[in-house]
């Protein structure tokens, strides 16, 4: 320890950061014994370790140059709730019963199934950050469950008379792009990135290796898709390929009135002047449900629609059988039920 220039006294130690790194960190005090009561009040902290909001911001630096622009923007508001809920406390003492705790308390908000998930999403994110640098020994996130009897957000089909609509639309400039979502099933992002040379006629595949994200209304090509699962070759069934172009064309399917990318605004106004009453993601529904009517499994419709995970897959078509029973139901009832009675003939 030693005494400054200016009456004060300092000391310096050494710390060890999260990635190994020795640093210095230098104290003051008016007198010695304010020095060290500094110093121990700083070991104190370090020893009950990083609070969440700490390993959250530490996190966001390091690992937010590899998540993507619209992953970000979905974040942001869950983060914050985490923030508000666990920011202050230390990232070592929170339990899993808490973190469930905080889970009951946005069902009993009346909030949505995949927006308390994220949430949770958001926490266990943090957490596997939190073990990789020897915050934390184990991670309560990974073990918490959602509360039960979440309402999950209903995706409805597109009824019949949409899509035979839609089936009878003349294929040309951004008419073409609802029956390519439907025909195809891929996302909006990815039409939008279609170039003509990613189509393959001669042997009827569609390339998805790209997609269009929006910052604002900026379109930006992304040269990875949503997943390792994105990069794939649709097939191109018989349907499109009777109304797809055969003479060779360039540039994007779908530009804008620039001729480069269509902006958000432009995509929108023409989407609505449609007036189709169904989103893009519907049609990704529509052709997700003619996939599992067609007998093509699980595994194999993965590698159409771009789904990395099997389980998400199998949930779909678990969830178009099951409404697909409450139809045959239906019929059932309406095959079992007495004739109504006839009325009697007059004489």
């Amino acid at each position: 320890m030693k005494k400054r220039t200016d009456g004060r006294y300092q000391s310096n130690i050494t710390i060890t950061d999260a990635l190994g790194n020795k640093k210095r960190k230098t104290f003051y005090g008016k007198s010695p014994a304010e020095v060290r009561r500094a110093i121990l009040a700083f070991t104190g902290e370090q020893a009950q370790g990083p609070t969440l909001k700490e390993v959250c911001d530490e996190w966001q630096v390091e690992e937010g140059g590899d998540v993507r622009y619209n992953t970000q923007v979905c974040y942001k508001k869950p983060t914050e709730d985490v923030l508000e809920a666990f920011g202050p406390r230390r990232i070592r003492e929170i339990t899993t019963l808490q973190i469930e705790a905080f889970l009951r308390q946005l069902a009993k908000k009346g909030f949505a199934r995949q927006t308390v998930r994220v949430r949770l999403v958001v926490l266990n994110r943090i957490y596997k950050y939190a073990l990789r640098h020897a915050y934390v020994e184990t991670n309560p996130a990974a073990s918490a469950e959602l509360p039960p009897g979440l309402t999950a957000k209903k995706r409805e089909m597109p009824s019949d008379d949409i899509l035979e609509r839609i089936s009878k639309l003349p294929p040309k400039g951004f008419t073409l792009l609802p029956i390519l979502l439907y025909y195809t099933g891929c996302r909006r992002g990815e039409a939008m990135a279609l170039e003509w040379s990613d189509i393959d006629l001669k042997n009827r595949v569609i390339h998805i290796t790209k997609e269009v994200e929006y910052h604002g209304n900026t379109p930006v090509v992304v040269n990875h898709t949503k997943s390792e699962a994105g990069y794939r070759d649709i097939i191109i069934r018989l349907k499109l390929l009777e109304l797809l172009p055969k003479r060779k064309k360039t540039g994007y399917l779908f530009p804008g009135k620039n001729g480069g990318l269509m902006t958000k605004g432009e995509l929108i106004e023409w989407w609505d002047g449609l007036h189709l009453g169904v989103t893009p993601h519907q049609l990704r529904h529509a052709y997700v449900t003619e996939l599992y009517e067609a007998g093509v499994d699980a595994e194999l419709a993965m590698t159409q629609t771009g789904h990395a995970d099997i389980k998400t897959m199998r949930g779909i078509y678990t969830h178009i059988r099951d409404s697909q029973k409450d139809k045959a139901k239906t019929l059932l009832d309406a095959y079992d039920a007495p004739p109504a009675e006839k009325p009697e003939e007059k004489k």
